[in-house]
């Protein structure tokens, strides 16, 4: 639906893919990890870290709400500079200038069009 109505009103569409999207989220929680102590071998300078509980500051691949907190990120910076948030789709944000210019952006997980 949103390509279909991006080609009723002529509107030119972009992709993009955030890299590393769900590394960048902060953590919501608290969470502790622990390193294995073969890594304070090959990155001496971090050596203290390793094998003792460390606590994660940003999220991480493979955890459960990595999404969520990606996605919590995104929704507060575009809210922040003025998009609003689809009251029926959740991943649709759209921005209107003063000019009546109109921004559609859809985001899927960490793929934005």
């Amino acid at each position: 639906m949103f390509l279909a109505h991006a080609c009723q009103i002529k509107a030119q569409v972009k992709q993009l893919d955030s890299v590393g999207a769900f590394l960048q989220a902060k953590m919501r929680t608290r969470m502790f990890v622990t390193i294995p102590k073969i890594y304070g071998t090959l990155f001496p300078e971090y050596s203290r870290y390793c094998g003792v509980p460390v606590r994660l500051v940003m999220s991480m691949y493979g955890m459960m709400l990595c999404r969520k907190y990606w996605y919590l990120d995104l929704m507060e910076y575009l809210l922040e500079i003025g998009f609003k948030a689809s009251e029926c789709a959740r991943s649709l944000f759209i921005c209107i200038h003063v000019d009546g210019a109109k921004i559609y952006m859809l985001n899927y997980i960490h793929d934005i069009l």
